[in-house]
């Protein structure tokens, strides 16, 4: 008994399996990330060394051209460029589009390790470039405010909560000012008073502290205590206490000394919202997170967030969601999908002019593509534009193996057979014949597993899908599909078989390829002894 016979005799068995794999593949869908493209490792690397106190001409001769030399030799290195700076060296390394950083990680690190540097110099940093860090959401925030030190603070407080949102690793701000109090000494004032910059250095440290202060026991209870002390305002440390004028005994203050104003540091990035101050927020997602949830919860978080009174003077603007273009490119994708079956249930009714044929083939298109999103799930790979354009371009093959399982049933019942005789006998026709086709097929997929590098982070996903998608497929034609069909599908009232070998266009058919056949036969003649060669047609 083979497999189609036993989905045949035991339908309440294949039905339950059928289920099973309905909600294995429903569960395995939920669980799968979404993202726009698979993860990609790029083909390069960095070194970074931090040799402090050292000029630029010091960390190239003594840091970058030793490591230079050493990691030039390391297989597959296309390109290799170094910057030295002040105190500090980069070496980024590209190698060929075919090699895994994974696989040669090792063989930089010792060779790093081994290189011999200066004592002074820090011990050589690895890097790999991955693209995973990358933000997923950028946001401006801007203020009715013309400062942005006005309302950076506010920002940050919706930095911290929208941290928070499950599946957030971090959220980076740019554009923001730092301000300090900037403490400028009156040279003679302070040579008046005595004293020293070391002394009102120190003062100002030692008001502008926080530490432990210990542990408070109080019967069963234990109170942890800080000693905090914070300046706040310029007036603060303008009243701080230096020192005593020796002459008439009054209290010497730094602002005797000196002048305490607020000053914000030089901006690095400036941010602009419809030529209004502005503040960047950059959102990088976990590794393992889907990322069009983790979009709408972020998005959903911030909507409540600006609804509190407190957020109600800052305007926040989106200006890259990925979410939004992952869930669009899957929505077409999914609409191709849906598209590409249905044309093939209209064309199915068009040959056969059976209602239920139709319908065997839409049970069977969607529980091929469940039965995909399982293997996807066990083989760790995610929802993207690539897996998800190799469903589409499997969803003409995915019909296939059913197509012709259920036209050659349907042939077997127009032959007066019974539903489970002409199941049995149709499927088994062809079963052979669907089976090579898909194995030929997927023979050509195949090969992409073995393809390396950032060419295989790309390709792999997409064979694996088609292959994925093809044997769900040739699984369900030869269980789902005969089992449904015996059920279904009756015996008609006339032998259609017969009706379609009389029919004029079946005999005109079978005679011209009995004349072709029969009234010409081609020969080729070598070429003559002049050079020449002739075409014979003979005729009978």
């Amino acid at each position: 008994m083979n497999v189609s016979d036993f989905s045949i005799q035991r339908p309440k068995f294949t039905v339950v399996i059928m289920i099973l794999l309905i909600l294995l593949g429903t569960v395995s869908f939920t669980r799968l990330p979404l993202q726009l493209f698979p993860d990609i490792e790029a083909p390069v690397a960095a070194v970074a060394t931090s040799y402090p106190g050292a000029g630029p001409e010091e960390v190239l001769n003594d840091i970058t051209d030793p490591l230079e030399r050493d990691l030039s030799t390391i297989s597959g290195l296309n390109n290799i460029s170094s910057q030295s700076i002040e105190g500090s060296s980069m070496i980024i390394l590209e190698f060929s589009w075919d090699m895994s950083i994974r696989d040669i990680e090792n063989e930089i690190v010792t060779t790093i390790n081994q290189t011999n540097l200066p004592d002074g110099a820090n011990t050589p940093a690895f890097l790999r470039f991955d693209p995973s860090m990358m933000p997923n959401v950028q946001l401006a925030v801007s203020s009715d405010e013309d400062d942005v030190t006005a309302f950076q603070d506010l920002v940050f407080d919706l930095q911290r909560e929208l941290t928070r949102v499950q599946g957030v690793a971090d959220i980076s701000e740019s554009g923001s000012l730092i301000e300090n109090y900037e403490v400028t000494l009156d040279q003679e004032s302070l040579e008046d008073a005595g004293t020293t910059q070391d002394q009102v250095v120190q003062t100002i440290q030692s008001h502008n502290i926080t530490m432990p202060g210990g542990i408070i026991r109080n019967g069963e209870r234990n109170i942890t205590t800080r000693v905090m002390s914070e300046l706040t305002s310029a007036e603060d440390i303008e009243e701080l206490v230096i020192g005593i004028d020796r002459e008439s005994g009054e209290q010497i203050v730094i602002g005797d000394i000196a002048t305490v104003s607020l000053e914000t540091e030089a901006q690095e990035v400036i941010t602009r919202l419809n030529q209004e101050p502005a503040l960047q927020l950059s959102m990088s997602q976990e590794s393992d997170a889907n990322t069009t949830q983790v979009s709408n919860a972020l998005n959903d978080r911030l909507n409540e967030l600006l609804a509190e009174e407190q957020y109600a003077d800052l305007y926040v603007a989106t200006l890259y969601d990925e979410g939004e273009f992952i869930q669009e490119a899957v929505d077409n994708v999914l609409l191709a999908i849906t598209s590409g079956g249905v044309l093939a249930m209209v064309v199915l009714f068009a040959f056969l002019r059976n209602l239920k044929t139709p319908l065997i083939i839409g049970i069977a298109i969607p529980f091929s593509i469940i039965v995909t999103f399982a293997l996807f799930f066990f083989t760790d790979i995610s929802l993207n534009m690539l897996t998800l354009g190799g469903l589409a371009l499997g969803i003409g093959m995915i019909v296939d193996n059913s197509i012709v399982v259920v036209e050659n049933i349907f042939r077997h019942l127009s032959m007066k057979k019974e539903p489970k005789q002409a199941a049995s006998e149709g499927t088994k026709e062809v079963a052979g014949a669907i089976t090579a086709s898909t194995l030929t097929t997927a023979s050509v997929f195949l090969p992409m597993v073995f393809v390396t590098g950032m060419v295989g982070d790309l390709f792999v996903p997409l064979s694996l899908a088609v292959t994925f998608s093809l044997f769900a497929s040739l699984f369900v034609a030869l269980t789902v599909v005969p089992m449904v069909a015996s059920r279904l599908l009756k015996m008609p009232r006339e032998n259609r078989e017969e009706i379609r070998q009389e029919s004029r266009f079946i005999q005109f058919m079978e005679q011209s390829g009995h004349w072709g056949d029969t009234r010409f036969s081609y020969c080729w003649r070598c070429r003559t002894h002049n050079g020449r060669g002739r075409f014979f047609a003979r005729y009978r």
